[in-house]
């Protein structure tokens, strides 16, 4: 019997759409076991600036960990813990989106010997920072607004 093809990948999935439910299933197709790594409210402030995330990292991990082409969801805390799990799951290839295709270091394949796979965006879609700001025009730029 064969092992089972492991994947990894990673990223905000903050308010939750079609674009990430693609994403997800393309991953799942490529492999028989997909883990997703969510990242922390701290690593989304870092990279989207504040307001962010929208959601907490702990709802937007349920989220993921609901859908039925996801066998692992968890939370990281830092890029290391992407070499944790490709270690520890024996990851065997990583999912990233176009912006990682010629990226020199792309975590959780440089510790291992997975291969690194690029998944298309859909496209035609805005980007979550689109929808936020839409939202914000919209609704009013302030902090008292929050969904959860």
């Amino acid at each position: 019997m064969n092992n089972p093809v492991v994947g990894l990948t990673s990223g905000t999935f903050d308010l939750f759409h079609w674009g990430h439910l693609k994403y997800l299933w393309e991953c799942e197709k490529l492999c028989d076991k997909l883990i997703v790594a969510v990242d922390c409210d701290e690593m989304v402030k870092k990279i989207k600036g504040k307001g962010n995330p929208i959601y907490p990292a702990r709802e937007r991990r349920l989220i993921v960990d609901a859908l039925e082409c996801v066998h692992l969801a968890c939370i990281i805390d830092s890029l290391d813990d992407l070499k944790r799990i490709s270690q520890a799951f024996h990851v065997d290839k990583v999912f990233k989106n176009k912006t990682f295709a010629k990226s020199p270091t792309v975590f959780g394949v440089n510790e291992c010997p997975a291969e690194l796979i690029v998944i298309p965006d859909v496209g035609g879609l805005p980007e979550t920072a689109d929808v936020i700001q839409t939202i914000k025009s919209r609704f009013g730029d302030t902090e008292s607004i929050t969904l959860s």
